[in-house]
């Protein structure tokens, strides 16, 4: 074998490498970054309260609830956890970066200080 295939052999296989130690590091760094904003919001002061639950219904898929609001507002949320009616939805928000905010929904049980949130996708207010 020549050595000029083998070095290019060589080259390629370490491009491929790091190509993948890039991704890897980036996926990281996203998980990080979610970490530290679920910390951020369950500290976070509530915006807004929103209303009382008084629906939640699974999407055909089954990856979504839509949420019904006591006012007749509809939400949808990503998750198949399981949402009870009568929990209070209040809306939060936290910093992604300097001046760009991320809206989250979060539920509140009068029976205990336990809020669970969810993320919200694109602007509300």
């Amino acid at each position: 074998m020549k050595i000029s295939k083998i070095l290019s052999d060589t080259v390629l296989l370490a491009s491929l490498i790091l190509c993948g130690l890039a991704v890897i590091a980036e996926m990281i760094n996203a998980q990080i970054e979610d970490n530290r904003l679920i910390r951020q919001v369950e500290t976070s002061p509530d915006v807004r309260t929103l209303g009382k639950v008084t629906d939640s219904t699974p999407t055909e898929n089954n990856s979504n609830k839509l949420i019904r609001l006591d006012d007749g507002t509809t939400l949808i949320l990503d998750t198949t956890d399981d949402i009870p009616a009568g929990v209070t939805a209040v809306l939060r928000r936290t910093d992604k970066r300097p001046g760009e905010q991320q809206n989250w929904l979060c539920l509140k049980a009068l029976s205990t200080e336990h809020t669970t949130c969810y993320r919200l996708k694109g602007n509300l207010f």
